[in-house]
């Protein structure tokens, strides 16, 4: 299952060094375990919740992550099957969108903590090396609770956040 975090980093050191050490603790390739808990296997930076941070971007419609798809070749209409819309792959357009795990990070998905927009929410945020406001049954149809609300709770003022898509 994929979740979106936040990751607060002060923003003293190579961010990618940052994210790995607050995610480090919760490793479940290190031993870590759900039970309850957060845990992860695999992340990164931006994924599913990529430009986030953005008000009115939406991934899926980012042209860089649009290709001729592949099942169809373009056409629409798959040759080796038959499928409703002519081709599963597309819906009978040509184009298809790139898996997530293709995806390149926003340029916005590491921003100062100022620019968090009021009605973000996310699964988790990871603050000095503590994770707020998890729940496992977050996710794309049940909201977590809002980024700003726990900012404020912790008085994070300064700093960074980053937008993570873990898998668990």
């Amino acid at each position: 299952m994929h979740f979106h975090v936040e990751i607060w980093i002060s923003g003293d050191k190579d961010p990618s060094l940052e994210i790995e050490e607050a995610l480090a603790p919760f490793d479940e390739n290190e031993g870590a375990s759900m039970g309850g808990g957060f845990s992860w296997d695999w992340y990164q930076i931006g994924g599913r919740w990529k430009g986030c941070h953005v008000p009115g971007y939406d991934s899926s419609k980012d042209e860089n992550h649009i290709r001729t798809c592949k099942l169809c070749k373009g056409t629409g209409k798959r040759t080796d099957m038959e499928v409703q819309d002519g081709c599963n792959g597309c819906r009978g357009t040509g184009r298809a969108l790139d898996w997530p795990t293709q995806w390149g990070p926003h340029t916005d998905d590491i921003i100062h903590v100022s620019k968090i927009p009021e009605d973000l929410s996310c699964a988790a945020l990871i603050y000095k090396g503590k994770v707020y406001g998890w729940d496992d049954g977050y996710g794309w149809d049940k909201p977590g609770p809002k980024v700003k609300d726990m900012m404020n709770d912790l008085e994070i003022i300064s700093g960074w956040m980053v937008t993570v898509d873990v898998h668990s």
